[in-house]
């Protein structure tokens, strides 16, 4: 699987339900990337931990096919757009029909069939926008040299900054707009939260719908409270944005030709990956809503249901009812190995084993070109701040975060954007102008950097750091006792 690959960060707090869903198979990659893109997974699962793995080499490459086809062949760029907004249009038909009334009153015949049409219409669309995952300077700028694009250095450093300032509506502002749309209908919050279940949709599992109400009342009571500040904030936030979109086609205007299709260029992967979280959320959910169905019917608890997998919810209620023991069996820990060209694979491998020496490749497999003092990466958000650290794997777990801490964690994703609103600084394992910690670190104006590869490896909980988000360092000033 590994070979002479480098490995991507590991995405924390996965369920093995969806990440052996073959989202990484040729049936959805090949197209793209003439079968040369190979996303094989390694899933490392134990109760609440977990960790997947995947080929960093590959994911590089993707990026690398689609910024020369931006350049080179435009057309057949657009084709992988049409297909992602086309997809995105069908799940949120299938999300608006797809009540838990409309589900609990459907046959299997209708519903396995279902989770099918929807995991093809997320991960088509994820395979041909998949690029968007990663993105920085250094290896736009070798990309671009590697083709004699004409540009400079200078020029591509003079036009980053701005080209990387998003100048779109992000997906939480996406959230808030519609949330406010249905409050401004005078809808039950009881029937707003289960239309804004996928707001805390993740990857490893649907929240019910008690948990998603007492949210939207913890998060959005000011507006629960005072209907009358709906509107106007609708009509701000819609300002606020033709106010930076403005902003971003009067800078457009000074460029040349070749520095404004870059420029374009950081806007589209930047906005397709935003794009991806809401339209992954909303597909996501009705497959969960089946789950928790056939769960129900079994008398399974529902937080098994990370650990089975669909190839095997679409075997139907009688192979769950056998399955139900090896279920929980697979609590204790398990490892999947999802080849991008073959069948999902269960190992017989010890566990702790299997966490140690892939964490110990990959921590030996990147060299940061910091020390054990100083940790470098990129820079998500610009500024300087000190704080103590505050490792977070886990969004679910019981973190303690405290208001002002720095957050450090591999990658940041919707589910965290209330600690990102905590914290006074963000520090992640991934990177790439596209990462969801640099665009919302961005909208909060907070320091990030990004891109570290070991953070979560480097410091501990407790740790005094200095966040200089405005040269990608991090600095160790006194560790934890």
């Amino acid at each position: 699987m590994i070979g002479d690959k480098k490995l991507y960060p590991p995405l924390n707090n996965y369920s093995a339900f969806i990440q052996s869903s073959e989202y990484n198979i040729q049936k959805y990659h090949g197209k793209w990337y003439d079968n040369k893109v190979k996303l094989d997974l390694l899933i490392l699962m134990r109760s609440e931990f977990s960790q997947v793995w995947l080929s960093e080499t590959d994911i590089k490459l993707a990026s690398e096919y689609a910024l020369k086809e931006f350049i080179t062949s435009p057309k057949k760029f657009d084709k992988r757009l049409k297909l992602f907004y086309e997809h995105i249009n069908k799940i949120n038909e299938l999300y608006e029909k797809y009540s838990y009334e409309k589900i609990n009153n459907g046959s299997w015949d209708e519903l396995i069939p279902l989770v099918d049409k929807i995991r093809d219409l997320i991960w088509d669309a994820n395979a041909a926008v998949i690029f968007t995952i990663y993105l920085d300077k250094n290896f736009c700028w070798n990309i671009l040299e590697s083709i004699q694009y004409k540009i400079t250095r200078q020029e591509l450093e003079a036009i980053w900054p701005y080209g990387t300032e998003p100048a779109f509506e992000s997906f939480d502002k996406a959230q808030l707009e519609h949330f406010l749309n249905l409050l401004k209908k005078k809808k039950k919050l009881s029937e707003i939260s289960e239309q804004c279940q996928y707001f805390l949709t993740d990857y490893f599992s649907a929240k019910s719908l008690d948990v998603i109400e007492k949210t939207l009342q913890n998060n959005f009571s000011s507006f629960i409270n005072n209907s009358a500040s709906v509107s106007d904030t609708l009509i701000a936030e819609k300002e606020k944005l033709q106010i930076s979109i403005e902003k971003h086609e009067k800078w457009l205007s000074t460029l040349t030709k070749n520095e404004k299709e870059v420029a374009d260029y950081l806007q589209v992967i930047m906005k397709t990956r935003d794009r991806r979280k809401n339209f992954f959320a909303k597909g996501l959910t009705i497959i969960y809503r089946i789950a928790e169905k056939m769960f129900s019917e079994v008398g399974l608890p529902f937080d098994l249901i990370p650990f089975y997998t669909m190839k095997e919810l679409n075997m139907g209620i009688e192979y769950l009812k056998k399955s139900a023991k090896n279920l929980e069996d697979r609590k204790n820990g398990f490892q999947l190995l999802i080849p991008c060209s073959d069948n999902v694979k269960m190992l017989e491998f010890p566990i702790d084993q299997a966490v140690e020496e892939v964490n110990t490749y990959f921590v030996s497999s990147h060299s940061t070109g910091g020390t054990n003092e100083v940790l470098k990466g990129q820079i998500g958000s610009k500024g300087n701040v000190r704080g103590k650290v505050r490792i977070v794997l886990n969004v679910n777990s019981d973190h303690g975060f405290q208001n002002g801490e720095i957050l450090v964690t591999g990658m940041t994703r919707p589910e965290y954007v209330p600690l990102m609103k905590k914290a006074s600084g963000v520090v992640t394992d991934e990177g790439g102008i596209t990462c969801h910690a640099a665009i919302i670190s961005r909208e909060l104006g907070m320091p990030c950097v990004i891109g570290t590869k070991i953070a979560t490896r480097m410091f501990k909980t407790g740790d005094l750091v200095e966040v200089d988000a405005n040269n990608g360092l991090v600095r160790m000033l006194e560790k934890s006792k």
